[in-house]
């Protein structure tokens, strides 16, 4: 091994790291970062090949160095407050049942995140939300307050197509919904704009909006009688001031993307 294989070896890994934090942010598809571990082993290998000019035992230094730094890595923390540790919590309330959660799409949970989650007693478990994707999510049982979700409308048009009209409560930041219809429908059109949805019977649909304060008018033309089922979970920017609020932060500490939010979730039901 020379000085110049490693320094390029780095570089290299570097570069195809760069490349594999943008397909995982991008796609959420962990799976493909086997797909970059394999480009990254290609790069170490040369460093792991016996060389007559080198000491025998520097192929196995560089191991125990690699582990080394892994574990300092893994142990230490890194958090600063120059680089604070990420933290989401989120106040979640069904609007058809009353049950008010304190939720965190984390993957693992950090003490603070832990203290937040169970301020108000609730015991940790994991459930679905829309607004955290498709994965599950860490909540705990908290409060409920008072609480109004978006409204939905299906009207019938008479000439066979159905309006379904959304509008988010006061102050929603994102909509989501997860749609499904038991028959075909032929033809769909979101705020005037012609969209592939809903095409075959039981397949779910999942729309999310952005930044629209008046809502929008999906219309649809079913092949036949049906029903659509129909899921939905909006956001909205701050604590509700009715809930019991989060325990402060430290300065090692911040929030990022939907964290210090209210999430109000809930389902309906229309047939024709």
């Amino acid at each position: 091994m020379t000085l110049p294989t490693a320094v390029a070896a780095g570089v290299g890994l570097a570069w195809v790291l760069g490349f594999a934090h943008g397909v995982f942010q991008g796609l959420d598809m962990v799976e493909l970062l086997a797909l970059f571990a394999w480009i990254g082993a290609m790069l170490i290998w040369p460093l792991v090949q016996d060389d007559d000019r080198a000491p025998e035992w520097s192929s196995l230094a560089l191991v125990i160095a690699g582990v080394a730094v892994m574990l300092l890595v893994r142990f230490d923390p890194p958090w600063s407050p120059r680089h604070p540790q990420a933290t989401l919590v989120s106040y979640v309330q069904d609007v058809d049942t009353g049950t008010a959660y304190l939720a965190s799409p984390m993957s693992s949970l950090d003490p603070w995140t832990t203290l937040a989650l169970t301020a108000q007693g609730g015991h940790l478990q994991q459930m679905e939300f829309p607004a955290f994707g498709r994965g599950k999510s860490w909540v705990a049982a908290a409060t409920p307050i008072a609480a109004n979700g978006p409204t939905f409308i299906l009207q019938d048009l008479k000439d066979g197509t159905y309006a379904l009209t959304a509008t988010p409560s006061l102050g929603s930041r994102n909509l989501s919904l997860e749609l499904a219809s038991d028959t075909i429908i032929q033809g769909t059109a979101l705020n005037g704009r012609p969209i592939k949805v809903l095409d075959k019977p039981g397949q779910i649909t999942r729309i999310r909006l952005t930044a629209l304060p008046k809502g929008f008018v999906l219309i649809f033309k079913p092949a036949g009688p049906g029903r659509l089922q129909l899921k939905f979970s909006a956001v909205t920017e701050g604590w509700p001031a009715g809930a019991k609020p989060l325990p402060p932060r430290d300065n090692k500490t911040m929030a990022i993307d939907l964290s210090d939010s209210t999430v109000l979730v809930g389902s309906r039901t229309f047939t024709w």
